[in-house]
């Protein structure tokens, strides 16, 4: 019963992130659906910047550096603009820039206000100076979570949900570029006001798994087709059996 209780608060939980940033904030407001669209702008953004520059655990530590205006100066649209998906995902790519690299962003706000919105999209994809710079990387990827996760203090436990899961919403599994970001942010943000743990599950690389096979059949360089064959019946009936298989991480 409580392995089914888990299983079904994840679901609900990745079920939720994959909303849209705005029609997830609309749900923190009162009313019914005909109040929720004369929510203004303003009120919606203020909503997302009090829950992103002061996150449930930070409030004692929250210095707020950013205003809706700004906020929608800087995604290239005015205060009176609506708030559409585009909009919603080029704040999202912004506050996520934030998120890195907060400490800089509140120092000197003239400096980095004053910037468009490809400077904070293209901050994100040469987030690693030494990878490409128009794709987001795997080990990118990875830092942004952890970071996001940090940040919103979001425990890293069973309840967390796969970002190739939620990447397939969008169909980018492998290649993030510019074009692919903004809804990868707005994703991202949006799990995170939450307060949804969202990690990429990895594996260990390929040399592990060769090595792991030449390890247990004690050899060093070479392998034929038939032992090959039996290591792998021989796992099977293992697992079959209800016992690891030879090589486990």
């Amino acid at each position: 019963m409580e392995a089914h209780a888990e299983s079904r608060h994840e679901e609900t939980n990745q079920t939720s992130s994959h909303r849209g940033l705005l029609q997830t904030l609309h749900t923190f407001f009162s009313g019914n659906e005909t109040d929720l669209r004369r929510n203004s702008s303003k009120e919606i953004l203020t909503l997302l910047l009090d829950k992103v520059e002061c996150p449930v655990g930070r409030q004692q530590t929250c210095n707020r550096c950013l205003q809706a205006d700004t906020l929608l100066s800087m995604a290239g649209k005015g205060l009176g603009s609506k708030l559409d998906d585009d909009t919603m995902q080029k704040i999202s790519v912004i506050l996520l820039f934030y998120i890195l690299n907060k400490k800089d962003f509140c120092s000197s706000p003239a400096d980095v206000l004053n910037m468009d919105y490809l400077f904070y999209r293209n901050g994100i994809l040469n987030l690693r100076k030494d990878e490409d710079c128009h794709y987001l990387s795997t080990n990118e990827l990875e830092d942004i979570l952890e970071e996001t996760r940090r940040y919103f203090q979001i425990s890293h436990g069973q309840g967390c949900s796969d970002v190739n899961s939620l990447e397939k919403d969008f169909g980018v599994l492998h290649s993030i570029d510019e074009m692919s970001l903004p809804r990868l942010a707005e994703v991202i943000l949006t799990a995170s006001i939450q307060h949804i743990c969202v990690r990429r599950d990895t594996l260990p690389s390929v040399d592990f798994f060769t090595d792991s096979i030449f390890k247990s059949l004690n050899r060093t360089n070479e392998l034929f087709a038939a032992v090959i064959q039996n290591l792998v019946i021989s796992c099977l009936a293992k697992i079959l059996n209800g016992r690891p298989p030879p090589f486990n991480y």
